[in-house]
């Protein structure tokens, strides 16, 4: 039997990214309000389990084998209206379903990590089939127009120019707050970054980059780009996460046997705070939540060539606000990292800029507004 609670988060495993800002707010209203009952569930594993299995090795093989066509899927769901006959349909697919997940919980807020549980329960709320609130967190530095429902009552979003985009779109100012977008409070805790060297078996005295694969290692040319690397002669350890990648992480061993300088590989890591605490460098693709650990980490970020859609948005971002370089070619980054690592001065500057955007705490704000639409309706119900 499904437990009654609170609040209720709705997340998706496509990318790792949401899933992984679902657990950064759970974990943050179980140390800070404990009194709340939540639970959590993945949206398309309750609707369908085989659609959910379908759907992410469709999305894992688009982003692997043709980008391009992920990219015209994003810029076309971002033209899709919301009261097109489509999009009714595409939400009729888990409306059954959530409904039934909604009246076993019988949560007083929703909050939605991924646009799809958006949709469908705003669609209920028209339906008067949920009367609770519905908070939507929008996981990158753009918004898609897939994020937007006319019935969401709030929008946490993680910068301000996101916050313009949703009120160009015409949601009104007092629906949207500014967070930052939630990552492990891990993030934000002090770190001595030379103790965490010896307690890894790295050298204390010689600057880390790190290359991260993303979460399951599907980026293209990171081979060359680690061959590339391994070569470089100067003063330098390297760490490279393949992400879950067991095969990645097996092609890339012969390159750190046989590299100029230390050179190590390692699969998934649960403590990704740390190892961006250690860096000097992080190259890695550009997802929202990427992102925020890294700028959360004063970490100046090289940036592989994005997927087409929001991933080439959050690039941009960071570029334009000095914390990142974007390469459009990954044949550029070993040039890259290498001035870098010769300009300390401007490695410098990319850690200040990182340091005036970062919201390390997002996850605790987040917990604490909706805690704050628990007491109001608390409130409004004894009135």
């Amino acid at each position: 039997m499904i437990p009654l609670a609170d609040v209720l988060l709705l997340t998706a495993t496509f990318g790792g990214g949401h899933i992984h800002a679902c657990m950064a707010v759970e974990h943050a209203f179980k140390r800070f309000f404990p009194e709340v009952k939540v639970a959590s569930f993945d949206f398309f594993k309750e609707i369908s389990p085989w659609l959910a299995e379908s759907a992410n090795s469709l999305y894992l093989a688009a982003i692997r084998f043709r980008p391009e066509l992920y990219g015209s899927f994003y810029n076309y769901a971002n033209r899709l209206p919301h009261d097109s006959s489509l999009q009714k349909g595409l939400n009729l697919i888990g409306l059954n379903k959530c409904a039934k997940l909604l009246w076993a919980i019988q949560p007083q807020v929703v909050v939605s990590f991924y646009p799809a549980p958006s949709q469908v329960v705003g669609d209920l709320k028209g339906k008067g089939q949920f009367y609770g609130q519905l908070v939507t967190v929008i996981t990158d530095y753009i918004v898609n127009n897939q994020w937007i429902h006319p019935l969401t009552d709030l929008y946490l979003v993680a910068a301000i120019e996101v916050k313009n985009e949703l009120t160009a779109c015409g949601v009104p100012g007092d629906k949207i707050k500014v967070t930052g977008i939630p990552i492990s409070l891990d993030f934000a805790q002090e770190k001595n970054r030379n103790e965490l060297l010896k307690n890894n078996g790295l050298d204390q005295s010689l600057p880390l980059l790190l290359i991260c694969c993303g979460a399951f290692g599907v980026n293209r040319g990171i081979e060359e780009l680690c061959r590339e690397v391994a070569s470089y002669k100067a003063s330098l350890q390297s760490v490279v996460i393949s992400g879950r990648n067991s095969r990645l992480q097996q092609r890339l061993a012969p390159i750190a046997h046989g590299a100029n300088h230390p050179f190590y590989v390692s699969g998934y890591v649960k403590n990704m705070a740390d190892w961006m605490a250690m860096a000097e460098i992080v190259v890695s693709k550009s997802g929202g939540l990427t992102v925020s650990e890294a700028i959360a980490s004063d970490l100046p970020m090289v940036i592989i060539p994005p997927f087409p859609g929001q991933e080439t948005a959050n690039a941009r971002y960071l570029q334009n606000r000095g914390a990142a370089v974007l390469c459009e070619d990954i044949s550029h980054i070993p040039q890259v990292i290498f001035h870098l690592l010769k300009n300390p001065l401007e490695l410098q500057k990319m850690r200040c800029s990182a340091r005036e955007i970062k919201k390390p705490f997002a996850a605790k704000h987040a917990t604490a507004v909706i805690t704050g639409m628990l007491s109001g309706i608390h409130a409004k119900r004894q009135a």
